[in-house]
């Protein structure tokens, strides 16, 4: 997961601030190493801390954008097998600590695969980070849109692998954002705040990349 990093917890002149920690010793803001949300203070999402309850560590309703409050998912690539044509990849997702392991089932256009079953890697008070390693055969000669789901229930999520014998498509980028230093103004001429994901999706939805 990526957060935003606030004006207050870095700048260019002066860096990563130092953290701070209140009369008891404990870090102010939750998880992260940075002074933040006090206990019972309003949510800044600009703020990696912001997106966290101070006292419990559990993530804000607005973070969790799936109706049955699961944060994710976020696919990475681990992997690609040529002698045994197997793509392996995984899938990250946040629960709440009192939910069962999650499962992340695939529909690759011929038929669903069998649940593959998270593996959990750790918690932090009300939280828990499951890991869910997955598997997609593929063809020899053509790419193909495998779709999943979490649970086997809510959004369609979708990505694309290559053939054995097909190129891959991969993107690039240096940063994810604008350096603190642009201007609003700057940005908005330069095409807003979202430019360099603007662009990338915009590429993507015409010849989708297999790998970023």
């Amino acid at each position: 997961m990526d957060f935003p990093v606030s004006n207050e917890q870095f700048n260019e002149c002066d860096g990563i601030q130092e953290p701070r920690y209140d009369e008891n010793g404990v870090l102010r803001g939750g998880p992260a190493n940075y002074f933040g949300q006090a206990s019972g203070g309003a949510a800044d999402p600009d703020r990696y801390e912001g997106n966290f309850d101070a006292a419990t560590g559990e993530p804000l309703p607005h973070m969790r954008r799936r109706p049955d409050g699961i944060i994710g998912p976020a696919l990475m690539l681990v992997d690609t097998d040529l002698q045994t044509a197997t793509w392996r990849g995984s899938v990250l997702v946040l629960t709440p600590r009192s939910y069962p392991p999650p499962t992340v089932t695939l529909n690759d256009g011929i038929a669903p695969s069998m649940p593959f079953l998270g593996v959990l890697l750790d918690t932090y008070k009300m939280t828990a980070f499951y890991r869910i390693d997955i598997e997609v055969r593929l063809d020899v000669n053509r790419e193909k849109a495998v779709e999943y789901k979490v649970n086997n229930t809510g959004p369609v999520y979708r990505f694309f692998v290559p053939g054995q014998t097909t190129p891959w498509r991969f993107a690039f980028w240096s940063c994810n954002g604008w350096s603190l230093s642009v201007s609003d103004k700057d940005k908005q001429e330069l095409g807003g705040d979202n430019v360099v994901w603007d662009d990338l999706l915009a590429k993507h939805s015409m010849v989708p990349f297999h790998a970023q």
